[in-house]
């Protein structure tokens, strides 16, 4: 498929470009919390959310995953809290296959290297909020 192929129908004028659709697997969350209802609380913690899939992986492991909108201009989610019933529920966030994203200020579209919020005079390297895990 070409990229004329592609965007044919999209009109630039009506379309958003501040959003991105990405899969977000979500880790840490007990067996009783495992639910298609916690994903969907999960889910609407972004901009809206298009399915929930749970997956089997090769080693027999289950986890949930998300197809969730993201906006691009703003730090990226790494955790998500709610409560369900009387207890507190956290799930931290993985994106599958997250391209360039600041380790500093979580945007996506540049490196911490160059990240407009840091003084590039300063050693960035003591500036990480976000690691690798987030994907």
């Amino acid at each position: 498929m070409s990229l004329d192929e592609g965007l044919r129908d999209v009109d630039p004028t009506t379309t958003d470009f501040d959003t991105c659709d990405f899969w977000i697997r979500v880790r840490g969350l007990k067996g009783e919390f495992l639910t298609c209802d916690v994903l969907g609380k999960i889910g609407n913690a972004f901009q809206g959310y298009e399915s929930v899939e749970l997956i089997v992986d090769k080693q027999g492991k289950k986890f949930f995953r998300l197809k969730a909108t993201v906006m691009i201009h703003q730090p990226i989610k790494r955790l998500v809290s709610f409560k369900v019933g009387s207890s507190m529920v956290s799930g931290y966030l993985a994106y599958e296959r997250l391209a360039n994203m600041c380790f500093h200020c979580g945007k996506l579209g540049h490196l911490i290297k160059k990240c407009p919020e840091l003084d590039p005079r300063e050693d960035y390297t003591t500036k990480v909020v976000y690691g690798l895990w987030i994907r």
